[in-house]
């Protein structure tokens, strides 16, 4: 039997309290699954492919992350807001940690106005591929409230569909949202759950 996951945008007794239902946890779970990889899209070290906003939202441990330096101070990384670092190694060197000393006291600074930016004072050179190797925590702690509520609206959209149809597994699998779905506006701040997502689609530089 299908059941919630740690990084599920909504848990179950939300969404059943979302559409006033009190079972059908297997059905639930399988669309909070689906709504959730639909959003964020499948999770590989710190790369997130095949989701709408390509990125995971709750604060996650990334181990020996790798990048290819492009010789200029800015790395963005694939996941953010960035909340610690915990080590950076450049061309097989160790930079960080390095005794007592801070990312700023390395030249290192987490740039907050262009998320997931992480700023190298002199330059992340390109000598090789994957030369970079960084392991960190991004993500929050608490997922953004418009994020929960289009996620909720999504599921809602299914689980109407399967009230029409009937509940096929098979069918679930290759269930999709259209962008009619998207266009669909969220009762508070009046926008889409397109324009919702789209304002938290991973960014690159």
């Amino acid at each position: 039997m299908p059941v919630s996951r740690s990084h599920d945008l909504v848990p179950l007794n939300t969404v059943k309290e979302y559409l006033d239902v009190t079972d059908s946890d297997t059905i639930l779970n399988l669309l909070i699954a689906g709504m959730t990889d639909f959003i964020e899209g499948t999770l590989k070290g710190d790369v997130s492919n095949g989701g709408y906003c390509n990125r995971r939202f709750l604060a996650t441990d990334y181990t020996s992350a790798l990048y290819t330096g492009k010789d200029r101070k800015n790395l963005l990384l694939r996941q953010y807001p960035i909340n610690s670092i915990t080590t950076i190694v450049l061309d097989d060197t160790t930079l960080f940690p390095a005794g007592a000393s801070t990312l700023k006291d390395l030249n290192f600074y987490i740039d907050d106005d262009i998320a997931g930016n992480l700023i190298y004072y002199f330059i992340w050179n390109s000598w090789f591929p994957n030369n970079i190797e960084i392991t960190y925590n991004a993500g929050f702690t608490d997922i953004p409230n418009d994020i929960v509520m289009a996620a909720l609206k999504l599921i809602e959209q299914a689980w109407n569909q399967i009230g029409k149809e009937g509940f096929k597994s098979e069918k679930f699998k290759n269930y999709s949202y259209t962008m009619a779905d998207l266009n669909e506006k969220i009762a508070f701040g009046n926008q889409t759950i397109a324009e919702i997502l789209d304002s938290h689609k991973r960014s690159t530089l």
